[in-house]
């Protein structure tokens, strides 16, 4: 990359906020909160942060604003007394004050980009649910919060049945914290859920993954390998 393309596209990264796209906080920011109370919980959340994220920024903005029309006026006045050291350090301060104005103003707009994809899906959560009446007391109410933790654990159990083959230390300890007919109701889920899960997997490895010799029915239960050509082998231990 030449060095003009470079600085081009250094300036485009310096001078654009990045900002989480609405794909991002829909699915891994609100979505993973399972139940609808707890995904406008979430949305409140988050827009709370983002409000208050820019009532801050706004008022360092005025800041920095004013200390920089102060260190203007302390350059003239060096200036008038011909300190040349004093006007080249304040010089640095005056660069110093643009690029904090700079970066302020980009976090302002990188929380107003955000807000928008909240306030969004908080509008189309207000067509199906009485935002009011879910503020006025129901945003925590036991019973619902009762379904989605046994929603939650149940998930996460399945996670671990998926990738450790037994449920782990630290969620089976939140488990037994819950009353026997909770537990029982994570149990079920998480097999329900663990088996339909597998199954899914299973069938993707009958459909793309080509048999190797008889050894069809190891298929499932034994890891592959990638050889460079791209063609999958099975552990030549398991065919003898």
């Amino acid at each position: 990359m030449n060095k003009e393309k470079l600085d081009k596209l250094l300036e485009i990264i310096v001078n654009n906020p990045v900002p989480m796209s609405g794909f991002q906080i829909r699915n891994y920011v609100v979505n993973p909160q399972i139940s609808p109370v707890r995904k406008i919980r979430q949305l409140f959340l988050e827009l709370k942060s983002r409000m208050s994220g820019k009532e801050s920024a706004e008022l360092n903005l005025k800041r920095e604003k004013v200390k920089k029309e102060i260190t203007i006026e302390n350059i003239e006045k060096a200036k008038s007394l011909n300190d040349d050291l004093s006007v080249e350090l304040l010089n640095v301060d005056l660069e110093e004050h643009d690029i904090s104005i700079r970066n302020i103003k980009q976090n302002i707009e990188h929380c107003n980009q955000e807000s928008q994809v909240f306030l969004d899906m908080l509008d189309e959560a207000d067509t199906e649910y009485n935002l009011k009446e879910l503020m006025a007391g129901k945003m925590h109410d036991d019973e619902i919060e009762k379904e989605y933790w046994i929603e939650r654990m149940a998930r996460q159990a399945t996670l671990d049945l998926l990738s450790l083959g037994s449920i782990s230390v630290g969620n089976m300890d939140s488990i037994i914290n819950m009353d026997k007919d909770d537990q029982q109701k994570v149990f079920n889920k998480a097999t329900k859920e663990y088996f339909e899960l597998k199954s899914g997997l299973e069938d993707a490895e009958r459909k793309y993954l080509p048999p190797v010799k008889e050894a069809r029915k190891y298929l499932l239960n034994q890891p592959t390998m990638l050889l460079q050509d791209g063609n999958y082998n099975l552990d030549k231990d398991i065919l003898e």
